[in-house]
């Protein structure tokens, strides 16, 4: 049964909520990065460093539900490569590559802690995709990069929506 369309003020809350999330585990990550910053952490009582792992899951997790909004619920890996498509046109390519992103990357790291392969999860870096396949097999995921496409498509489809 198909979900009834979402109102602007729950696509607004979930932008807050989502944007929140992911962004405070790249500053906590990045202040990581300096002894100023994990010093201050330390003093506050916070364990230096991001949640790589469990914040790739949430953008993951994130993706299916924007893809839900798209499709009003035809399915969680449906929503989940509707809305990764939309993130730009190589991950697109990926998903035409024959690789079950979904299954891989999502399931993978939401059922087993580690995506389905040899992965790596990092917070920063500037490969093509946030998520991908090196040419030796490897799977990689990067946050940052990830979170900045899902961002900008998050905000395309508000507008498409009439949102903004």
């Amino acid at each position: 049964m198909a979900r009834k369309q979402i109102t602007r003020d729950q696509f607004l809350a979930a932008r807050s909520f989502i944007f929140t999330d992911i962004s405070r585990e790249l500053q906590l990550a990045r202040a990581s990065q300096s002894a100023d910053g994990e010093t201050t952490l330390r003093d506050l009582g916070v364990e230096p460093g991001g949640g790589n792992f469990l914040a790739a899951l949430a953008a993951l997790c994130y993706t299916e539900f924007a893809g839900g909004i798209v499709t009003r619920g035809n399915g969680s890996r449906v929503n989940f490569d509707v809305f990764l498509r939309r993130m730009g046109p190589g991950y697109g390519a990926l998903l035409d590559s024959g690789l079950n992103v979904y299954k891989v990357f999502r399931c993978g790291m939401a059922h087993e802690y580690f995506a389905k392969g040899s992965m790596s999860v990092s917070m920063f870096g500037n490969p093509p995709t946030g998520l991908g396949q090196q040419a030796d097999g490897r799977l990689y995921f990067s946050l940052e990069k990830y979170f900045s496409d899902f961002v900008v498509a998050y905000d395309k489809l508000g507008v498409e929506l009439g949102f903004y």
